[in-house]
């Protein structure tokens, strides 16, 4: 395209972008010279729309490739040279306002011819249904042949061996896409460090510029499912015209999705306001918390040190991928996986071969991802579950452990529970609280996503979702010889260990990591016999930091910041204090609900011992002196007495005694007894009576 042509457009944006923001879009478009049959509805789609459109997707390829990979540096970061438009902390710390290597490294760029469809093939055959290509990084340069070339920092482009060539690596990768069956996306960067206006900080006559870039991606090249945008530069938003990066593309594009981050710049701004959102949020280099509310997609490179291509860098194996991509469909998110093309465009043997082993699993398990919701047990760290229909597919991305695995109660009946790879059937009972415990002890886990099959007796929805996690029935803690749960083990149940204890029990290595009970707390000590200022661990503990090997002894105690109910194992009554009575009152059962009446803290007193105290009145459990069998159990403002303090015992399985210190009396559920029934007080024996379990 001519320079007088170039400069009338801009002449004509100019004027366009110089009227206030609140100008209608649609004349924008018309402005922009943008077909009317091109131009739609500027509204955004609603979160449930945008949430269901994601969910039949799931799982997508992000590919970072430009010219950076003929020299094997970062894209855009690996630049040596200014960053204009950056906070302080992006900013490059040299003077250089060129890099001679990498600044011209577009001279020597041209991927193989069919590089677009074998990328978008191994996509495909990895099981991934949409595809994101970076059509401009903050260097600037232009993965397609862009109209305003000459306003950019390559206006020699044409005289490249890509320009001779006269191919369009966009179109090249929008046809393979297409061809293949994937959706497509377009990553596009409102910041460019070597575009002139840019550099001088023009953004008013910048922005134009960028405008065009995007006019032309969304007009010229069929359908575009996503724009991704990667942050404006660190200036007030209003140089961005907003909302208008939002706006324009859904009128130039129907029906697409943008993701949050057109009209974010790196924290300048902290406050965002709904309308400049997007359609969904994109956590990076992580997976994304459960949220069944905000569509989200978390973007992920397979090189977890680089996005674009670099000779030697560490790479996430089929487990960790296949991890991130079950907890990823788990937490109601999307995974967009990156993966760096070489200079020819092609990928790695190594990346190749992760990705076949993906597809592979993928060919067997698609069910259970794509096309799925979130849920309806909340997503955690053993792993979460997906469903469709009257379907629930749970996802154990944790080790199998020697105890059962609790479900929360759903608000539907569970019909049956098998094993996806053969239909094994998985025995389960219902505990209380109708949360099921399942029996997994048959079972070998062969993959990092074990996946069962729960059949319920109703469709599931987002009315369904659980506020527990799935979760090991498991009351002891684990420590490890080495960091992130590897060598020896030993389970330690609530309890207290001197450094002579836990060399008999075979913990006398240096412990490294520890996996801690959901509701429990460990505290390790520098020094034998509890001495010394613990370390504290209230979760799980992959490496204990200054506790490495430094821990001489130490306790197992419930948490107490963490309310339990206390169920009888017998009638499966839990432990009731009433409501706001007076003290003195007996303590009761009660079926299990949902009440703070039922809810305990037990605090730990240091030495043994623990007083329970009641979510609702603040009271504690007072076994009030010198009783006898059958005597009720009460409740009374804290004093310190030992008649209100007690010893949890560990009996196994999950199952615990619960002693006063001055009658040694533990509490008592009576037998079969109906809700309202005094607890009592007896002499320990074999009685399940005597029994309760810590929820």
């Amino acid at each position: 395209m001519s320079e007088s042509r170039q400069l009338g457009r801009r002449t004509l944006l100019g004027a366009i972008m110089a009227v206030p923001a609140v100008i209608a879009t649609a004349s924008v478009a018309r402005a922009l010279g943008v077909s009317q049959s091109l131009v739609g509805s500027a509204s955004a789609p609603s979160a449930d729309d945008v949430g269901k459109a994601m969910a039949s997707l799931r799982f997508g390829m992000f590919v970072h490739f430009n010219p950076s990979s003929v020299v094997g540096r970062e894209i855009g970061w690996g630049r040596n040279a200014s960053r204009p438009g950056e906070a302080p902390g992006n900013q490059y710390r040299g003077t250089e306002k060129t890099d001679p290597v990498y600044d011209g490294a577009y001279r020597s760029f041209l991927p193989e011819a069919d590089w677009a469809t074998k990328l978008a093939a191994t996509a495909k055959a990895a099981g991934m249904t949409y595809l994101v290509f970076t059509t401009k990084h903050h260097d600037g340069y232009p993965n397609f042949r862009a109209d305003n070339i000459s306003r950019s920092f390559y206006p020699d482009f044409a005289d490249t061996p890509l320009g001779r060539s006269g191919r369009d690596l966009t179109r090249e990768i929008a046809d393979a896409a297409r061809s293949a069956g994937l959706k497509l996306g377009f990553y596009y960067s409102p910041r460019d460090w070597t575009q002139p206006d840019y550099g001088r900080g023009d953004y008013a006559t910048y922005y134009t510029y960028m405008m065009e870039h995007l006019r032309q991606l969304l007009t010229q090249y069929g359908k575009v499912d996503f724009l991704w945008y990667d942050s404006i530069p660190y200036v007030d938003r209003q140089s961005f015209r907003p909302p208008e990066m939002l706006t324009v593309p859904r009128e130039l594009q129907p029906g697409i999705l943008i993701n949050d981050r057109a009209y974010t710049n790196m924290g300048f701004q902290n406050s965002m306001p709904q309308e400049l959102t997007g359609d969904y949020s994109t956590p990076e280099g992580k997976v994304g918390a459960f949220d069944i509310v905000r569509p989200w997609e978390s973007c992920i490179s397979i090189t977890p040190d680089a996005w674009s291509w670099q000779s030697g860098q560490r790479m996430s194996d089929f487990p960790e991928v296949l991890k991130h991509l079950a907890s990823t469909a788990a937490g109601d998110g999307n995974y967009l996986l990156n993966v760096p093309p070489m200079k020819t465009g092609y990928l790695e043997d190594r990346v190749l071969s992760t990705l076949g082993q993906v597809g592979a699993w993928m060919g067997s398990n698609k069910q259970t991802i794509i096309g799925t919701r979130g849920g309806p047990y909340r997503a955690g760290d053993i792993g979460g579950a997906t469903y469709t229909g009257s379907t629930v597919y749970l996802h154990i991305t944790d080790d199998l452990r020697p105890v059962k695995l609790r479900l929360p109660a759903l608000k539907a009946t569970v019909k049956s529970i098998t094993t996806l790879d053969g239909g094994r059937p998985v025995p389960f009972t219902t505990a209380a609280l109708g949360d099921l415990l399942l029996d997994l002890s048959g079972l070998t886990k062969t993959a990092s996503d074990f996946i069962l099959q729960i059949a319920v007796d109703r469709p599931m929805g987002p009315e369904f979702v659980t506020d527990r996690p799935i979760s090991w029935n498991m009351f002891e803690a684990t420590v490890y010889e080495h960091t992130s749960y590897v060598g020896n083990n030993v389970l330690l149940p609530l309890g207290s260990y001197t450094s002579a204890q836990l060399s008999a029990l075979g913990a006398g290595f240096g412990i490294s990591s520890i996996r801690v009970p959901y509701g429990y707390r460990v505290l390790g000590y520098p020094g034998d016999n509890f001495t010394g200022t613990p370390w504290t661990y209230t979760a799980n503990a992959p490496g204990l930091g200054a506790g490495n090997d430094a821990i001489k002894s130490l306790k197992v105690t419930f948490d107490p910041a963490m309310n339990f109910r206390l169920v009888n194992v017998t009638d499966g009554l839990a432990l009731d204090s009433g409501g706001n009575v007076a003290g003195g009152s007996d303590l009761k059962q009660w079926t299990p609900v949902d009440s703070p009446n039922l809810q305990w803290r037990a605090e730990d007193l240091g030495d043994g011992y623990y007083k329970l105290v009641n979510r609702t009145n603040g009271m504690v459990a007072d076994g009030w002196g010198a009783t006898g069998n059958g005597s009720p159990a009460r409740q009374s403002a804290w004093n310190g007495s030992a008649n209100q303090q007690w010893q949890i015992t560990d009996r196994g399985n999950g199952r615990y005694s619960v002693a006063n210190r001055t009658s040694g009396l533990v509490l008592d559920g009576g037998g079969q007894v109906p809700s309202g029934s005094v607890t009592k007080q007896w002499e320990w024996g074999t009685s399940t009576n005597l029994l309760w379990t810590f929820e």
